[in-house]
């Protein structure tokens, strides 16, 4: 199986390409001379299977597609359900942060991997909206899934396992993000020994199917460069360790435009100082992450007194601060001195902000 990273801003994608054919006629196509499905007399073997022929044992081919659902290739079976609200996953980069509307970080996701999976579950799922944050629960068979990466919405996406819960049954199992025959990508349960033994986050690793991080992490490369890594998979209920944030969104998808799932991942952070920036690169911001801490982020391009949802907008030297007490919205300001010294505000006071010791200018 090779797979191929794409450039989706700061998403992590995973190509792989299937060119559908089907096997060889036959008269007598059955459960005795075809282990995939029958379609019109000719059996479509298992390794042939799409989603508009899709089936096993030898019993007549299901078009999985005339009914918005998809191809399992592992349970030979289709998934999903026709969408009954909510919306899609985003095909940008970025990510979403999960801390008081304050943090988002960026990049840009990639890498290859090798191997298989097996799922051990799954069904279909009515899809529904959810939110991270404040919603994140769906039904069985179901996981929030981010449908962008500028806010917390997300929608219910079917799936054999949850990357967050990590409830795999079987034994000696580990749920991944892994791309699937159809040309999308599926959360599946893989076969793992090595459980809380293996690789710790943020340590090198090598890209497959499973990999060697430890239950509950993926490894991820980035298409920058540099060496691959452990990510684990984070949300409001599934904090990051010491020295990490919940704040990089990795896109993983299959062709572009086929079906893909933005999930948030744990990234190493640098302290930093708001008032002049510093040790930040040029691109970066120092910016109050979901702890609370200044931390090097990407900048974003909104000027201080413009309208942002989280501080992935603000340019440098400047904070999302909320507009209004629960509102889902705010404005980029900038940092100031609580004490009393530099920098200070050209206009409104200076305001502690959550209570970190670092202020932010109230106009």
């Amino acid at each position: 199986m090779k797979l191929k990273a794409l450039s989706l801003g700061a998403a992590l994608g995973f190509v792989f390409a299937v060119v559908p054919s089907c096997g060889t006629p036959t008269t007598t196509c059955g459960p005795n001379n075809c282990t995939g499905c029958c379609n019109a007399g000719a059996c479509v073997t298992a390794d042939k299977l799409t989603d508009a022929t899709c089936g096993s044992a030898g019993n007549a081919c299901s078009n999985c597609a005339a009914s918005q659902q998809t191809c399992n290739m592992t349970t030979k079976s289709c998934i999903g359900s026709n969408v009954t609200g909510g919306g899609t996953s985003g095909t940008g980069g970025g990510s979403s942060g999960t801390g008081g509307g304050n943090t988002a970080g960026s990049g840009t996701g990639g890498g290859t991997a090798n191997g298989g999976g097996t799922a051990t579950g799954g069904g279909s799922a009515t899809r529904q909206p959810c939110d991270i944050l404040t919603n994140p629960t769906c039904p069985a068979g179901s996981e929030c899934v981010l449908n962008g990466v500028n806010g917390s919405a997300g929608t219910c996406i079917p799936g054999a396992c949850s990357v967050l819960a990590q409830n795999c049954t079987a034994p000696n199992t580990k749920c991944m993000v892994i791309p699937v025959g159809d040309g999308g990508v599926e959360r599946v349960c893989t076969p793992f020994t090595l459980g809380d033994g293996g690789t710790a986050d943020n340590a090198a690793c090598q890209q497959s199917i499973p990999d060697s991080c430890q239950r509950g992490a993926q490894c991820v490369g980035l298409s920058g460069g540099g060496t691959p890594t452990c990510r684990r998979f984070c949300g409001p209920l599934n904090m990051c360790g010491a020295g990490s944030e919940c704040n990089f969104g990795v896109q993983f998808a299959a062709v572009q435009g086929g079906a893909s799932e933005l999930h948030l991942i744990c990234s190493q952070v640098t302290a930093c100082n708001p008032f002049d920036q510093s040790p930040c690169q040029a691109s970066e911001a120092c910016q109050l992450g979901g702890s609370g801490m200044p931390i090097c982020l990407p900048a974003g391009m909104v000027m201080g007194g413009g309208t942002c949802t989280t501080s992935a907008f603000c340019a440098r030297g400047l904070q999302c601060v909320a507009a209004a007490a629960g509102g889902q919205s705010g404005v980029c300001r900038a940092f100031c001195n609580v004490d009393g010294g530099m920098p200070s505000c050209a206009a409104g006071m200076c305001q502690n902000n959550m209570g970190t010791g670092v202020g932010t200018c109230s106009m």
